[in-house]
């Protein structure tokens, strides 16, 4: 049960900062941003930008909730 209410609301929570970065087009940003991360232990280098992942993988979800708010700052700068 935690681990469905996790997902649906960091899907919530992608879903309203995508249409945020839409808004002041910086969704492009987002995707360098999240392309550039570097490998550290226990963090998977990503091989596709953040919109072209289709289907999402839990080790990949966990990655994402890693670096979220680091590349949305750089992303806005």
């Amino acid at each position: 049960m935690l681990h469905a209410i996790y997902l649906g609301l960091f899907k919530h929570m992608m879903d309203w900062i995508e249409g945020f970065q839409e808004k002041h087009g910086q969704l492009q940003a987002f995707d360098n941003v999240w392309n550039a991360l570097w490998p550290y232990l226990g963090f998977l280098v990503h091989k596709k930008a953040y919109r072209e992942v289709t289907q999402w993988q839990g080790k990949q979800i966990r990655n994402l909730g890693y670096c979220i708010f680091g590349d949305l700052a750089v992303a806005l700068r």
